[in-house]
Parts: C-alpha cells; sequence; structure tokens
C-alpha cells in the first residue's frame, strides 16, 4: 500500500470486507497485503484474532434487506418485514433506519442503579 494511502480508500471498489480469522485473511494480491498490513498495526488484535480458531471470511459492506415491507397496526405499531444474507444483522439495518435504545441497559440500570 503506498504510504499515506487509507486502507479504505485503496478498497474503495471492495463490495465486501474480511472478517479476520486463524490464519489471517482468504484474500490475495493487494487486498491481501492491505489486510495483512492493517492488522500488523495492532499486534494484540493480531494475537487474539489468532486464538479465535475462526476461520478467516468475508462479509458484504453494505447490508440489503430484501424483501421489505412494512404495515401500520391498530395500536400505532409498525410491523416490518425483510429477508438478510448470513452474516448480515437486522438490528444493523434497523439501526441505519430508527433511532434505538438499548432497552437491557436501562433495566440493568434500574436494578443497580
Amino acid at each position: 500500500m503506498a504510504p499515506g494511502r487509507h486502507p479504505c480508500r485503496a478498497n474503495r471498489g471492495a463490495r465486501d470486507w474480511p472478517l479476520w480469522g486463524d490464519g489471517g485473511t482468504s484474500a490475495s494480491d493487494e487486498a491481501e497485503q492491505l489486510e495483512r498490513g492493517t492488522v500488523a498495526q495492532t499486534p494484540e488484535l493480531a494475537c487474539l484474532f489468532s486464538v479465535t480458531r475462526m476461520k478467516p471470511e468475508r462479509r458484504p459492506l453494505v447490508a440489503m434487506a430484501k424483501g421489505l415491507s412494512w404495515i401500520w397496526l391498530d395500536d400505532g405499531g409498525l410491523k416490518l418485514d425483510f429477508f438478510l444474507e448470513p452474516g448480515q444483522y437486522a438490528t444493523t439495518v434497523l439501526g441505519d433506519i430508527f433511532e434505538l435504545e438499548d432497552m437491557s441497559l436501562s433495566q440493568h440500570n434500574k436494578q443497580h442503579g
């Protein structure tokens, strides 16, 4: 990677990004050099990744909710239906649409506050 070149800009055309695992990355060529160089900047994370025993994978950079439909319920609630590919999370999509609050934290604060 050229000096001063940010990893995200170097990989601007990428449609996916690595989930680092045991053995590093499944990428090759320039992408492999970029990913290994990025992880090498934080040796403690590289060590953590090496002991997780997870295989390296790739995940899309953008979650595309397929078959999105919604309906307003009589009680004023909103029902959403959609499908995500493996490795994508509904909370991420919902967080982009709505302002979410982690209610488990407020429950914890009530119990221990």
